[in-house]
This record gives C-alpha cells, sequence and structure tokens, in this order.
C-alpha cells in the first residue's frame, strides 16, 4: 500500500447558481452557476483499519459524516476494493457556512484512498464519486464541479465532471477573498417557495451569459450581489452587511449558505475593509484567503 495518502482540496465559494436536478440520472444532475476556489481547504489521510473511524478535526464523526460514508463505499465498489479505512479530515475553514467543505472534504478523501491504492482511479472517476456521494447525502449539487477547475469558474452545463461543462477564469493575483462569518444557517426555506425559486434561477441564467461574455471579477461581485439580495429575504443582518459594503464602494454578497458575507477585493486594502466592518458590526470570525490557482490536478 502506499504510504503518500495526503491529500488536500481547496474550499469552494458559490456567487449564484442555478438549481438543475431533476435528470433521472444522477451525474447529469447539479447546478450551473459561478463561483471560485480559496487557498484554504481540507487535508485529507486515510489509512488502513479493522473497521472504518471517521474524523473531523480530532473528533470522531463515523456516524455523523454521511457523505464520507458514501464515498467510501462508492470508492470500495469502484475500485473493486473491500477495505476500511481511518479517515482524517482537517478542515481548515468555518463548517456549514458557505465554504464547500463538504465538497473539498469528500475529494481529498477520495484522492487519499485512490493514493492507498496506488492510484486505481483517473481523476474523472474521482470527481464522479465525489458529485454522486454529495447528492446522495443532500450536501450539495455543483460544488464538486466548480472544484474540479482553478480560479473563478462558471458552470455552464449541469452535472459531474466529465460530463459538466466548466469553464475557468484567472484573475490577478493581487486579489484576496474576504470573509466575515457569524456562523452556519440552514437552508433559507425561500428556496422552497417555487415562485423565488424561478426568479433566482432565471436570474442566474442571465447573469451566467453575461460573465461568459465579459468575465471579471468585478461584475462576479456585481452578479453575487444581485442574487445575495433576492436570498437574504428575511435575514436583516445580512442585507444591513451588504448595504454597509456598498456604501464603503465594495459590491459584497452572501455566503451560499452561511451567516456571513464575502468579498474579492485588493490585498491591500482588505484589513482596512475588515476593521470598518468590525466597528459597525458583532463578526464572529473574519479572515482573508487567496485565490486558488496552484493545484497542478485535483
Amino acid at each position: 500500500m502506499n504510504t503518500d495518502n495526503l491529500s488536500f482540496c481547496p474550499g469552494h465559494i458559490t456567487g449564484f447558481f442555478r438549481v438543475e436536478n431533476k435528470h433521472s440520472e444522477i451525474l447529469k444532475r447539479g447546478s450551473t452557476g459561478a463561483g471560485f476556489s480559496i487557498a484554504r481547504g481540507v487535508t485529507t489521510k486515510s489509512e488502513l483499519a479493522p473497521k472504518t473511524q471517521i474524523f473531523i478535526n480530532g473528533k470522531e464523526k463515523t456516524k455523523k459524516a454521511k457523505v464520507s460514508n458514501i464515498a467510501i463505499d462508492l470508492f470500495n465498489k469502484k475500485a473493486e476494493v473491500n477495505c476500511n479505512y481511518k479517515i482524517e479530515h482537517n478542515i481548515d475553514l468555518p463548517r456549514g457556512c458557505g465554504f464547500g467543505t463538504s465538497a473539498a472534504g469528500v475529494i481529498s478523501l477520495l484522492k487519499s484512498l485512490n493514493n492507498l491504492h496506488y492510484s486505481k482511479l483517473d481523476e474523472v472517476a474521482l470527481l464522479q464519486i465525489a458529485h454522486q456521494a454529495e447528492i446522495l447525502a443532500k450536501t450539495g449539487l455543483g460544488t464538486v464541479a466548480g472544484l474540479s477547475v482553478d480560479g473563478f469558474e462558471i458552470r455552464v452545463k449541469p452535472g459531474a465532471p466529465g460530463v459538466s461543462e466548466v469553464k475557468s477564469f484567472k484573475q490577478s493575483t493581487n486579489l484576496v477573498a474576504v470573509f466575515l462569518v457569524n456562523g452556519p444557517v440552514k437552508t433559507t426555506k425561500m428556496l422552497k417557495d417555487k415562485s423565488i425559486v424561478r426568479k433566482i434561477n432565471n436570474f442566474s441564467q442571465k447573469a451566467k451569459q453575461e460573465l461568459l461574455e465579459d468575465f471579471s471579477y468585478l461584475l462576479f461581485m456585481e452578479k453575487a450581489n444581485n442574487f445575495s439580495k433576492m436570498t437574504a429575504i428575511g435575514n436583516k443582518k445580512i442585507t444591513k452587511m451588504l448595504e454597509y459594503s456598498h456604501s464603503l464602494g465594495v459590491d459584497a454578497a452572501m455566503l451560499m449558505f452561511g451567516n456571513g458575507i464575502f468579498t474579492i477585493i485588493e490585498s491591500e486594502l482588505a484589513q482596512d475593509y475588515i476593521q470598518k466592518f468590525k466597528s459597525n458590526f458583532h463578526i464572529k470570525e473574519s479572515f482573508t484567503s487567496e485565490i486558488y490557482y496552484s493545484r497542478e490536478e485535483i
């Protein structure tokens, strides 16, 4: 067995999305929209064990780690092995706050398992397993596809990698993402309102086309901000934070879905932006992260 089984996957931020989950084939379900990867993420280590145990940041979470358990079962079946593992996820981001930690965790897990078994599966097969696990666990739709490329991305066609169409874009390396976070939120009830879902789906389709024609991080943030104004309905604090950011001349957007906001700004302006917010709002956690471009492969 291979001992080089420590694997990393960046986190992912969604700016806006359109749900595309009605296809009968799971590999063709997902979402379209746009987002970007960040330098902070999830590192996972795996090793063979008498029984499967899953640890998250040092605490055993075997029963609660639904998506990891599903991914392990799918991997064993696809790789034609019958093994148990000790899995250690180290998550360097707030959980349940819209940072794509579920997808990053399952991708890094599958990479680690594949290394353990001397790369039995290719990259597309691993990502398709990750996509299936996310949908079966109901933890995501399009994040795995978004993480199949570096930097900024537009998911043009829904589905798993190998089925979906994703275009990537690189912007200035002097940019950082700024995050102001007050914890997780449950997926908003608004997404169960068919009329509002129809409205955000129509918006996302138009926004996607405009970004494809002339991509820039500023236009991305403008579209993400407009999308947030629809999805943050009922969250007065998020609405006020978005308005305050706008008063500073910076478009910000709600984390999808978390109790916080993000923006993209020149690195030398980031700390001043954060301090202004801290002077006007209670912020549980604030940090910056570079946009992730350095990956050679998933």
